[in-house]
């Protein structure tokens, strides 16, 4: 059975908000928040496992207010066995999220973390963990979605090109940027853009490649290219695609080590 559980709880006594969450079914653990009671500004988690009294403790596991730290039990590898996954702010200028995977076959430590450039917590998708990335950054970033599938205490690049819910999820993205795309093309050609205008015209048209690709690895990225982007520097946005994509789609570093 799933269950959200939301944060927010005042211990006047000692200046620092905390809370703890004990779960009956399947397992049983209790998550401690405590927030940094000078300026508020980190969260830290204790985690315990009430059957073995082991604990963990990370300190600064999250960036900004407790009230936005968020825990729930999903069955993320299919075998009917609950994995626990908090996730909360990570600060810095843009809206992104942290997520810690706590496997309690594999012990109390979280075993994997990720990260998402978005603010959505809803992150659980046709049996796997749908995040999102930027191309670009601040406030004219665009972001692409991509999977990740939990199996055997690691995170991997879930390819659903095939899943006709998936691709129908993103083809609505895909469009939308092409359409913005064709709208602007001109105007990018013949230089009537500022600077801004014309960054955002490129972040729109890596994130629109990269979704593409993600969506669909028969993308004829070279040809989009140079249709929406006749200019000298093509090799240095081609390079950028593909960093990004490859950094998607062959990422080893969600687990963690700390």
């Amino acid at each position: 059975m799933k269950k959200l559980f939301f944060f927010g709880f005042l211990l006047v006594s000692i200046n620092l908000y905390s809370q703890s969450i004990n779960y009956k079914e399947p397992e049983l653990i209790e998550v401690s928040l405590f927030q940094n009671k000078l300026d508020f500004s980190t969260v830290d988690i204790l985690l315990k496992n009430i059957k073995t009294g082991d604990s963990f403790y990370i300190k600064d596991a999250f960036y900004g207010s407790i009230y936005d730290v968020k825990i729930s039990n999903e069955d993320l590898d299919e075998d009917h066995l609950s994995e626990f996954i908090i996730i909360g702010p990570s600060g810095g200028n843009q809206v992104t999220t942290i997520g810690y995977i706590v496997d309690l076959k594999k012990g109390i430590k979280p075993i994997c973390k990720f990260e998402s450039c978005d603010g959505n917590t809803n992150y659980f998708f046709l049996n796997s963990i749908l995040l999102t990335g930027n191309s670009g950054s601040g406030y004219i970033a665009k972001q692409f979605k991509y999977c990740l599938k939990y199996k055997n205490g690691k995170l991997y690049f879930d390819n659903k090109s095939k899943n006709i819910e998936f691709y129908g999820f993103v083809k609505l993205i895909i469009e939308n940027y092409k359409n913005y795309l064709n709208i602007n093309m001109d105007n990018f050609y013949q230089g009537r853009m500022t600077d801004f205008e014309a960054e955002e015209y490129e972040n729109t048209l890596q994130a629109m490649i990269i979704q593409s690709l993600i969506a669909d690895e028969d993308t004829d990225m070279i040809g989009l290219i140079n249709y929406y982007y006749k200019a000298s520097d093509r090799i240095e946005i081609i390079k950028s695609i593909l960093e990004s994509y490859i950094h998607v789609k062959a990422k080893t570093d969600y687990n963690y080590f700390e």
